[in-house]
């Protein structure tokens, strides 16, 4: 069971971030995020083990986005197009 923290001035923010989907939705997120958790993950197409958390991301999704957690899978490469 996940429990959010108390949003107060000691709270840390998440910085304010831009992320592009591979269908091209733009998500922000930053000092208005309203989730509890938001988890941004590292990922790369080309790393057999980035590649095999994919089902279990998906499964963590499922699990907790109704309680509001954001998950976020990031591929940092700029040669890698959505289209790739």
């Amino acid at each position: 069971h996940l429990q959010s923290a108390r949003a107060d001035e000691a709270t840390p923010r998440l910085p304010r971030l831009k992320l592009t989907t591979v269908d091209g939705q733009i998500h922000r997120l930053g000092a208005n995020e309203s989730a509890p958790i938001v988890a941004i993950v590292f990922m790369s197409p080309e790393c057999p083990i980035s590649c095999q958390y994919v089902p279990e991301l998906n499964r963590l999704h499922q699990d907790y986005a109704a309680q509001g957690v954001r998950l976020a899978g990031v591929i940092s490469d700029p040669s890698i197009t959505r289209s790739k």
